[in-house]
């Protein structure tokens, strides 16, 4: 699946939407271990005294590290194709000579040539292959944040073997399920499925009896979140389709293993909302199981099966679209409020804690109550910085993953910042603020600086987060006095939102709230408080392993998930303070082992090991 993107494509992305380009950027390294971000591309090239473009670096970044095609399908997502399709290229038309016997003459109008070049931006990115236990087995497509929808019997080897209820332990099989596409490879295990009925292996169709429990459908739960890159399939309304009857236009998404074109365009004949299955003409060979239907608006009508005498036919989506089952794994695939992983992955860095950072992030971006205006995170020991830095790529982390649009303003505070004003008038607008005379000028400034900022927000229509570093040291008289300056105004407006992380010592005016009770009776606005005391308790790494267990349908139920935590504590002394141990509370030093111990028993439970 190569894309070969030159500097002549990224040259006028980084021009005319850098800022789309550093959220796409910070999107698609979230988990890797060397991140590129467009700010130290920028300053590499700067200093290049001409060598190098920051083009030319990105395109080498990229490339170095196999990013290109995520790149790609990420800028999709925004309605931006960096690789403009080729209708000519991508498009197999094909013409069955017996496809009048069974379908029917077709008399409605070709694909749109305009839409069909939409339809293949988007198409391309959710587009999915199955590899079981490495060889490409069949085709699918994204449909959510973590769901691949295909065909059963694409992956019945992990399927079949299973006893009880659908929807069991699918890690019973020790096949191996990936998932790849342009968001990347990925390990996949099945949450739900419809199994094929043998009288289809026999080249028959499923009696009628069978209709709504072999419909040869399964979802496949990622175990990272593609949907963060990559824009999903819509799912459209069943209303829309499921009356529709006769020749119609049809075009089949799949990764045929010859590597051929990604779409197969022909005809189909629909049925109605009774049809057990639907003939089609498209060209189809070994890997295109699975892949999604479309009609002439593009909307997704069903999985392509197989072949029926001379002819292929799909599940119609009307068939399982309205399944208890299906909808449940649909609706209960959301972010999680509390983060166990900054990228949504094992491979991210877990996060144990922080349950009231997130509480009040939660409330402000869901829930959005007027008076809380941000978060504020105390240290009980100020002389501990752990987890102070961090707070920041949580916050980016926990916006990004509930889809919100934002951005953020990391502002450094200390001894080399005198101008605190000045500098976070900089890094907005790339220009110092008027300068200040007095307690009145400053004070003056502040306000001006926070009514552009409020402006900058309102017109980009992305809420401002302003996060404050904790200065190392101390803050220089005239800094104090402007940040007390900068927060009372900076807290008057509605688009804009402040974390202060540190700040301990000094007398700041933002009214603290220590709970939501205290926020929904707020009649001024102020800032949720999180103490950090250096430590983390049991019921903190349990809260984790919850959120892993919802997230990636490990079915680790309470008491397996209880021993699982305990295992992962084995080893960890309990905090003692003033020579009392503090039962089932850990310091901060230990937090990278028990992750650790709580990534590995997931990863084995996932047969990732």
């Amino acid at each position: 699946m190569a894309v070969e993107l030159t500097e002549a494509d990224l040259a006028p992305v980084l021009r005319d939407r850098a800022a789309l380009t550093g959220d796409v950027l910070e999107a698609i390294y979230a988990d890797h271990d060397k991140p590129v971000t467009l700010e130290a591309l920028r300053v590499v090239a700067d200093s290049s005294s001409g060598m190098f473009t920051t083009a030319s670096l990105l395109l080498t970044a990229l490339t170095n590290h196999g990013m290109t095609e995520r790149f790609v399908a990420a800028f999709s997502r925004h309605g931006v194709d960096l690789l403009p399709g080729d209708v000519a290229e991508d498009v197999e038309v094909f013409a069955d000579e017996y496809g009048g016997e069974v379908i029917g003459d077709v008399t409605e109008p070709d694909f749109d040539h305009d839409g069909m070049l939409g339809f293949l931006m988007k198409a391309k990115a959710y587009r999915c292959r199955i590899l079981v236990d490495g060889q490409h087995k069949g085709s699918g497509a994204l449909i959510s944040r973590r769901l691949v929808i295909t065909a059963d019997h694409v992956v019945e080897q992990v399927t079949g073997p299973l006893s009880g209820a659908n929807g069991q332990d699918a890690t019973a099989a020790l096949t191996r399920i990936e998932v790849e596409s342009p968001g990347g490879p990925c390990h996949a295990m099945p949450v739900w499925w419809l199994p094929v009925h043998d009288d289809e292996r026999e080249g028959r169709l499923p009696p009628a009896s069978a209709a709504d429990t072999h419909c040869d459908v399964a979802l496949l739960r990622l175990h990272r979140p593609l949907g963060r890159i990559v824009e999903p399939m819509r799912l459209p309304p069943v209303e829309e389709i499921e009356q529709d009857r006769g020749p119609h236009r049809f075009a089949l998404l799949h990764y045929p293993k010859s590597g051929g074109t990604p779409v197969a365009q022909a005809a189909i004949r629909r049925d109605g909302p009774d049809a057990l299955r639907e003939f089609h003409t498209a060209s189809t060979e070994v890997g295109s199981s699975g892949g999604p239907g479309f009609d002439r608006e593009f909307r997704f009508i069903g999985l392509h099966q197989g072949r029926w005498q001379a002819f292929r036919r799909i599940v119609p989506y009307v068939r399982f679209a309205r399944h208890p089952g299906f909808r449940a794994q649909i609706d209960n695939d959301v972010p999680p409020i509390y983060l166990w992983s900054v990228d949504g992955s094992l491979d991210g860095d877990l996060v144990i804690g922080r349950s009231r950072f997130f509480d009040a992030l939660d409330l402000i971006v869901n829930d959005q109550p007027p008076m809380l205006r941000g978060v504020w995170i105390k240290r009980t020991r100020t002389a501990r910085s752990e987890g102070m830095s961090f707070s920041h790529r949580l916050l980016r982390a926990f916006l990004s993953a509930h889809g919100k649009a934002f951005d953020t303003l990391r502002i450094p505070t200390g001894l080399e910042i005198p101008d605190l004003t000045g500098k976070l008038a900089e890094l907005a607008f790339g220009s110092v603020a008027a300068a200040g005379y007095g307690a009145i000028g400053e004070q003056a400034r502040a306000h001006g600086l926070a009514a552009r900022l409020q402006d900058r927000a309102a017109t980009t229509g992305r809420p401002l987060w302003l996060y404050f570093e904790a200065p190392p040291k101390e803050l220089p008289r005239l800094a104090q006095i402007q940040l007390e300056h900068l927060l009372k105004a900076l807290l008057q407006q509605p688009d804009l939102r402040i974390v202060l992380a540190g700040f301990e010592t000094y007398t700041l005016p933002p009214r603290g709230f220590g709970n939501r009770t205290e926020v929904a009776r707020a009649t001024a606005a102020g800032l949720m408080v999180e103490y950090m005391g250096g430590h983390f308790s049991r019921e903190d790494v349990d809260l984790t392993a919850l959120e892993m267990d919802r997230t990636l349908a490990l079915g680790w139920e309470d008491g397996v998930r209880g021993y699982l935590v305990e295992d992962a504590l084995t080893g960890i002394p309990e905090l003692q303070r003033n020579g009392v141990l503090q039962k089932g509370v850990y310091d901060v030093e230990h937090i990278g082992a028990v992750a650790d111990n709580l990534r590995n028993a997931a990863r084995k439970r996932l047969r990732m090991t």
